[in-house]
């Protein structure tokens, strides 16, 4: 099936299931869901912030570059937060630790993070039980993660078609003095 008749089959199918999911599910059960939800945060008053000073967690991959730049270029100053400090976290489970922890006891206030984390520590799903309130401002990127090759590898035209005889990374290790590595 060409590509643009089964993305159309997909999105067509897509649209029909939650049509019809959405017409099975009783009213009852979505209002109850409705008042689970966390409430949502009352804005300032007056339109001032709340605070200037925010600690912010990241990981030192491609989607904290769009924190970095922020700080870098004072994005954060010219919209009122002069005081903002970006928090290398070592991994996953110590950023997701250290926001419940929050300002107060040593950790951070928010950062980034990869979904549905901010979901599954708002409903304590992976907090130990401890729901902390996260709100999801901006997406930081949208799968721009890329796989790349050197001018070595891009010469022998290498596809998704991997039932070639391997030659390639049979010949790379004599030709080039060293083993193929990939990360």
């Amino acid at each position: 099936m060409p590509n643009r008749r089964r993305f159309i089959a997909l999105v067509g199918g897509g649209l029909f299931g939650a049509a019809l999911l959405s017409a099975t599910i009783p009213s009852g059960l979505t209002s109850a869901l409705a008042q689970s939800a966390p409430k949502k945060a009352a804005p300032a008053k007056g339109g001032a912030l709340e605070t200037k000073t925010i600690n912010l967690g990241f990981i030192p991959i491609l989607e904290a570059a769009p924190l970095v730049i922020a700080k870098e270029k004072g994005f954060f100053a010219k919209y009122g937060l002069t005081d903002v400090n970006l928090s290398k976290q070592a991994n996953w489970p110590a950023a997701r630790d250290n926001v419940v922890l929050g300002t107060a006891g040593g950790g951070i206030d928010g950062g980034q993070w990869q979904l549905p984390m901010p979901h599954m520590i708002t409903n304590g799903a992976i907090s130990g039980g401890r729901k902390v309130p996260m709100f999801i401002l901006a997406m930081l990127s949208s799968q721009g993660n890329g796989i790349v090759a050197s001018n070595s590898v891009k010469k022998a035209e290498l596809g998704l078609d991997t039932k070639g005889d391997g030659k390639f990374f049979k010949e790379f290790e004599t030709k080039n003095k060293r083993k193929f590595r990939a990360a």
